[in-house]
């Protein structure tokens, strides 16, 4: 059914001349119709107006690239197929003035990553960078995962042409 109402909302957003709303849905069915990209899953923390940009980019320079992106915060992954991807890129954010982690929480529930492929990147504005960087590292080996690359940056004082720079370092890494 949901596949359904996706084509379904992407021939209307055609016919209708707008652009389709970017959801994980219509990602997802992006993904599947265009066989010769690579299938990429950005799964972050949550949505939020410090995260957002940082997704931004990476939804930028991962297109730019020429993979087929899909997005899921941490709360939705238990729901998602790991298997229907070629890649999943884990952006993990130290949250300031919180004890949330919702990615750590979600590497806690042992996801099936044995043999897939997995980058890592983590940002955090000021403390616990380290802690956090290898708590997720650490969940990411007890699941037999591939890590492909493993990024982290301590992010106050860059600017945003800077942190899309880094960003893009990051892309051009990843394997094909």
């Amino acid at each position: 059914m949901k596949k359904y109402l996706c084509v379904f909302l992407l021939v209307l957003a055609a016919a209708s001349n707008l652009p389709a709303q970017t959801t994980a849905s219509s990602n997802k069915a992006a993904a599947t119709t265009d066989p010769g990209k690579p299938r990429i899953l950005l799964a972050y923390e949550l949505a939020d107006k410090n995260l957002d940009p940082w997704r931004a980019f990476f939804r930028t320079e991962l297109d730019s690239a020429g993979y087929a992106l899909e997005e899921v915060e941490a709360a939705r992954l238990s729901a998602t197929t790991l298997s229907n991807y070629d890649l999943i890129v884990i952006y993990g954010a130290v949250m300031a003035f919180t004890f949330k982690e919702p990615m750590r929480d979600w590497l806690n529930t042992k996801p099936k990553l044995a043999g897939g492929k997995v980058a890592l990147f983590v940002t955090a504005n000021r403390w616990f960078l380290r802690k956090y960087n290898d708590q997720l590292l650490g969940l990411l080996r007890q699941a037999d995962a591939i890590i492909v690359d493993a990024v982290s940056t301590a992010t106050k004082a860059l600017s945003d042409d800077e942190k899309r720079r880094l960003v893009r370092a990051f892309v051009e890494k990843l394997p094909r």
